[in-house]
């Protein structure tokens, strides 16, 4: 009896709210009411379809709005909401993660890059950091099972069968559903830096294995050389930005600043960006660290770097490895480049879904042949928008 009036309150809570909503919005909600009260459909069909409404740039009241119907969402007990799925840890996630039947070309194409750039002059590694999934798929709902990280284990395998080197970093960072509870953020689809950092490690081992002559231990690769900052409810991650602040609340903001002497650069040529000083002048970007802020409109994750630049590069005036390596990325890399940029003497970085639209003079494997990198890391994401990404493997 008692839920029963709990779901009457919920219902006439949120018609009140949809009552609300229309006034300001009339000319563009009146259809799609007009449709409820003629054919009426049952309220959570109506709520989902006034969700898919609430995206447009054009309504009124329109941040209020996402917040109150994440709060409807949260109240009526909803797993899955507006495309996005409340994972059993309380965690959010993708609804649907799936790569496309055209995945089995890329360790063709891989295995063609490594030749190019061995051939160039410099060493080659592929790197697969983990989703935000576990090894046994423990974490999500009944009847919601994507096969993601079987798929991105097959093709881990099919390109390392091709010859490539690859470092996989799904059983450091993501095999149990402990892993994944400490390793991303509850809001948003990114890990946290002390994640990335663990990442960064693990690829300056990597390095240091393919020059066995060199020497990579130094301050930087010491987490105790490190602090860890915090800043209380500051995030809504790209999860949290679709369902509202209310339907699982916000993340605390994570960043990690060197203990150590840093003299660096950062360059971002489009915007003709020069930044030079220590790790927190050239890395850091101080204004998401205001307490407050419009959450709902800014990406926190940008703290390191600014944003996901086509390219850019960094120098280290006092290396520990005087290196050049080429990143080829996409936005869970940005703190890993932070990191790497306290090492090596310069880090180029390229984001491959954007940089081929404003730089088509100069294709990737150009760049390598002009630039002559000593090492080119590929470090991916998991998720289908950038293995599947038609840019991504443009070289």
């Amino acid at each position: 009896m008692k839920n029963k009036w709990v779901s009457k309150i919920i219902i006439v809570s949120f018609l009140v709210l949809i009552g609300w909503f229309t006034l300001f919005n009339f000319p563009i909600l009146s259809q799609q009411l007009f449709d409820f009260l003629t054919h009426p459909t049952d309220i959570f069909t109506f709520g989902d379809e006034i969700s898919e409404i609430m995206k447009s740039d054009n309504l009124y009241h329109k941040d209020d709005f996402i917040n109150l119907n994440g709060l409807y969402g949260r109240l009526s007990g909803r797993r899955l909401f507006n495309e996005v799925v409340l994972m059993k840890n309380g965690m959010l996630n993708y609804s649907e993660m799936k790569l496309n039947a055209k995945t089995y070309e890329i360790p063709l194409i891989l295995s063609d890059f490594s030749h190019f750039v061995e051939d160039s002059g410099g060493k080659f590694f592929y790197v697969q950091y983990p989703g935000k999934y576990d090894k046994e798929n423990d974490l999500m709902p009944e009847g919601l099972s994507p096969q993601i990280r079987k798929e991105i284990n097959g093709l881990v395998d099919l390109i390392s069968n091709e010859g490539v080197d690859v470092l996989d970093l799904h059983p450091l960072l993501a095999d149990s559903a402990a892993d994944v509870e400490k390793n991303y953020y509850i809001t948003d689809h990114h890990w946290k830096p002390t994640s990335a950092y663990k990442a960064f490690q693990a690829i300056v081992s990597h390095t240091a294995e393919l020059f066995p002559g060199e020497n990579f231990s130094g301050d930087a690769v010491n987490s105790e050389n490190w602090t860890v900052h915090e800043l209380k409810d500051q995030f809504l991650g790209s999860f949290g930005r679709r369902v509202g602040i209310y339907f699982r609340g916000l993340d605390d903001l994570q960043w990690m600043t060197p203990d150590f002497d840093t003299k660096l650069s950062f360059s971002y040529p489009l915007e003709n960006i020069k930044l030079e000083g220590n790790f927190e002048d050239t890395l850091i970007r101080k204004e998401y660290l205001e307490p407050g802020g419009d959450k709902l409109h800014t990406d926190y994750f940008f703290v390191y770097i600014g944003d996901n630049y086509p390219f850019f590069t960094t120098k280290n005036f006092k290396p520990l490895s005087d290196k050049k390596v080429l990143m080829i990325h996409d936005s869970y890399s940005l703190p890993v480049i932070a990191f790497l940029s306290t090492v090596f003497r310069e880090v180029d970085a390229i984001d491959p879904r954007s940089y081929a639209d404003y730089y088509p003079e100069m294709p990737i494997k150009k760049y390598v042949e002009q630039t002559h990198p000593d090492i080119v890391i590929m470090a991916l994401s998991p998720y289908p928008d950038v293995i599947n990404h038609k840019n991504t493997f443009h070289f």
